[in-house]
């Protein structure tokens, strides 16, 4: 009988998994929600700065960790956020902070209405805008969507450092800035099976969004979630990997559910909004990025063992 190559799953944390902390950054930055493969969405890139930052308002006092992350999400999955003043909003907030232990004021750092701050998150979140001349996210996210969106992609002999060149040839300046730490993780190679969730895929006008909601505490007011302080977060917790890996997932979804299938018409591009810094009509807050189709392609090649 032929000797057959053991396949493995992979996900995005396991994919980084022992990487080296980039120069200045927190150790414990990955702090993987619990029960989701390959999101460490909650307070991964600033464990040492929120220590440190004292009180804050409103969601900036909210309570960090893995915890709060989850019920956070878990918010964000079921929330209608065309409906955000509606009975149904306020009695989803109130029921899943109790249901987490995060209802009280005393189970937060500052001395706030938990449930006054997430709806007010909510609040300016569904109005804020994906970016500076884009649409608001309640309009972006009225339509079709799927939350908790799965994926799993077959991944043949590849490794994440052969990436590096392709993201310093195509990727965006977010993008040629990782490309240095893609030659710093570990390499191993994978083949098998890669998957992992986003948050939200949405389509809006014909085209395709995904989002991935991040409760990172970046700091205790707007300015701290500008856009040089999101590249900084995104550089730090590998996220720019992960949201290429999420195009990844989608441009072979759509390949393959629509013959027609045009990248460039039908995929509209990823947004992470930093849940705390959001703001009303405006883009604070929020990281947007769409990789070029070039890189795009670079990495289906990659993930069939061809680059």
């Amino acid at each position: 009988m032929p000797r057959r190559t053991a396949l493995a799953m992979h996900s995005f944390t396991s994919v980084v998994a022992g990487a080296a902390a980039m120069p200045d950054e927190p150790t414990e930055k990955r702090d993987d929600a619990p029960g989701r493969i390959g999101d460490p969405s909650a307070e991964a890139f600033s464990a040492t700065r929120a220590a440190a930052a004292g009180e804050g308002h409103g969601m900036f006092g909210f309570q960090r960790g893995a915890e709060a992350g989850v019920c956070l999400h878990t918010v964000l999955e079921h929330v209608d956020l065309a409906a955000v003043e509606s009975d149904a909003t306020a009695a989803l907030v109130r029921s899943t902070l109790r249901r987490a232990g995060l209802a009280a004021s005393t189970a937060h750092p500052s001395p706030i209405d938990p449930v006054a701050a997430v709806l007010d998150m909510l609040r300016a979140l569904a109005s804020a805008r994906v970016h500076d001349d884009g649409p608001t996210v309640a309009a972006v996210t009225s339509g079709t969507r799927a939350a908790e969106w799965k994926f799993t992609l077959p991944i043949a002999l590849a490794d994440a450092p052969a990436l590096a060149e392709q993201f310093e040839q195509h990727g965006c300046a977010v993008a040629r800035a990782y490309a240095a730490r893609l030659r710093t993780l570990p390499r191993r190679t994978l083949q098998g099976f890669l998957t992992g969730f986003a948050d939200l895929v949405a389509e809006h006008d014909g085209r395709y969004w995904l989002f991935d909601w991040k409760s990172n505490h970046l700091g205790n007011t707007a300015e701290h979630y500008g856009p040089s302080a999101l590249h900084e977060a995104m550089l730090a917790n590998d996220y720019v990997l992960q949201y290429h890996l999420y195009v990844l997932a989608l441009h072979r979804q759509l390949a393959l559910r629509r013959p027609d299938y045009d990248y460039e018409r039908d995929v509209a591009g990823v947004v992470y909004p930093f849940l705390r810094g959001v703001l009303p009509d405006r883009s604070n807050g929020m990281f947007f990025a769409r990789p070029p189709l070039a890189l795009v392609q670079a990495l289906d090649a990659w993930a069939r063992g061809r680059g």
